[in-house]
C-alpha cells in the first residue's frame, strides 16, 4: 500500500452534519476519531476500533459524541487516547466525574489526555482507580511551533492552534515509516515466505525498537541485518484536519508550516458558499474557495471537504461541488500564484 491506499476515511454525519470523521488503518486494524460530534451512525465494533481521537475544539457539536465513545468502551478495559485543545484535560476529568463509578474494577476505565498549545504538548492520565483525577500531569516539549508528538508506533502528530475565537486544533497525522519487501531476494536467500516478514516490516517501523531479532525456520537473525536486506523504506502517507478557524494570514501560516508541504488529503471544513464571505469572515468559518486555497498552498494532493451550513439545507451538495471546483483550479498553481490569490482575497 502506498500514499491513500493507506487508509480509508469516513464522513460519518456526511458533509453537513455534526463533525467527526472515522479513519481505518487496514494494515493495523486500528482507527483514529477526528472529532467527537455525534457517533450514533458508528457501530460498536467501528468504535472499538477507535484507540486514538483527535478533537478540534469542546463547542457541543465537535465533542457531543464523547459520551457514545466512553459508553461502548466501559466494559473492555482498552486505554483510549484522546488530543485536543488547552483545557481538555480538565474537561475530559469533568465528564467522567459526572457519572456514578462504584461498580467499576481496578483500571477498568482509562484515559490518555494530550493537550496542544501554542509552544507546548501537555499530557495526563485519568482512571477511574483516582476518581479520574488527572495524574502524572506534565509538558512533554517547549520548542517546535507547532509542536508534535511521536506515538509509539512511528505516528507523527502535529497540532496546529488556531482562531476560532477559542483554540481550535488543526491536526498533521503523519504515518508511520512503511516498507516495501523485496521478494526475490528473500526466495533467493532460500527463506520461507510467513509471518516473519510482517513482524519484520512493524519491527522496522516502530519508533522505539522492540525486538531485535526474529526467527525463520528456528534460526535467529537481526531485525537491522534483515531490515537492510530485504525491506525498502516508502514514503510517509500523511492526513491534514482543519476546521473551524478564520480565514487570516496567522492561521494560514501555522497550517504551511505544520504540513510541510507533505500532504496527502486534506480534510477541511467548508461551511459557506464563496458568495456568503462576509458571513463566513462573522463565524470564524471558510467559504469554498478559502478551503481550496488553504488546501492548495499547503500542498494537498486531495481534498475532502465537510462542516457545510445547515442554512443551505439540503442544497449542500452545492457547496462541496463549489469547493472542489476551486481546488482543481488552484491545486496545481505554484506557491506565489496562490499566495497572490489568497492576498487578494483577504482584502476583498
Amino acid at each position: 500500500m502506498s500514499g491513500r491506499d493507506q487508509y480509508s476515511l469516513d464522513l460519518v454525519n456526511g458533509e453537513n452534519g455534526d463533525p467527526a470523521v472515522y479513519c481505518f488503518f487496514p494494515v493495523t486494524g486500528k482507527a483514529v476519531q477526528f472529532d467527537l460530534g455525534c457517533l450514533n451512525q458508528l457501530s460498536n465494533k467501528k468504535i472499538l476500533k477507535i484507540d486514538l481521537v483527535l478533537v478540534s475544539h469542546t463547542h457541543i457539536d465537535h465533542f457531543i459524541g464523547f459520551h457514545r465513545l466512553l459508553r461502548v468502551n466501559i466494559p473492555h478495559r482498552r486505554l483510549i487516547t484522546i488530543a485536543g485543545p488547552q483545557g481538555m484535560i480538565a474537561q475530559v476529568s469533568a465528564k467522567l466525574k459526572g457519572y456514578t463509578w462504584n461498580l467499576l474494577e481496578p483500571q477498568q476505565l482509562r484515559f490518555q489526555v494530550y493537550e496542544f498549545d501554542e509552544h507546548k504538548i501537555s499530557t495526563a492520565y485519568l482512571s477511574n482507580d483516582t476518581g479520574f483525577q488527572p495524574e502524572q500531569e506534565k509538558a512533554l516539549t517547549g520548542d517546535p511551533c507547532p509542536p508534535s508528538l511521536c506515538l509509539a508506533d512511528g505516528t507523527t502528530l502535529t497540532g496546529m492552534t488556531l482562531d476560532h475565537g477559542t483554540p481550535s486544533i488543526g491536526y498533521h497525522y503523519l504515518l508511520p515509516e512503511r516498507y516495501s519487501v523485496d521478494i526475490d531476494s528473500i526466495v533467493r536467500d532460500r527463506h520461507p515466505q510467513g509471518p516473519w516478514i510482517r513482524e519484520l516490516q512493524i519491527e522496522t517501523s516502530k519508533k522505539e525498537k522492540g525486538k531485535k531479532s526474529i526467527q525463520i525456520d528456528r534460526r535467529t537473525y537481526s531485525v537491522e541485518e534483515l531490515s537492510v536486506r530485504y525491506l525498502q523504506k516508502k514514503p510517509r502517507a500523511s492526513i491534514g484536519y482543519l476546521t473551524d478557524f478564520a480565514f487570516h494570514w496567522q492561521n494560514i501560516q501555522k497550517c504551511i508550516n505544520g504540513f510541510n508541504s507533505c500532504l496527502d488529503t486534506l480534510v477541511c471544513e467548508t461551511s459557506f458558499l464563496d458568495e456568503d464571505r462576509d458571513r463566513a469572515f462573522k463565524k470564524k468559518h471558510l467559504t469554498t474557495k478559502q478551503a481550496a486555497l488553504i488546501a492548495a498552498i499547503c500542498g494537498a494532493k486531495s481534498l475532502k471537504v465537510f462542516h457545510v451550513s445547515s442554512i443551505y439545507g439540503n442544497q449542500f451538495t452545492s457547496v462541496v461541488d463549489q469547493a472542489h471546483q476551486f481546488f482543481k483550479k488552484y491545486q496545481p498553481m505554484p506557491f506565489n500564484d496562490i499566495k497572490a490569490i489568497i492576498d487578494d482575497e483577504l482584502h476583498h
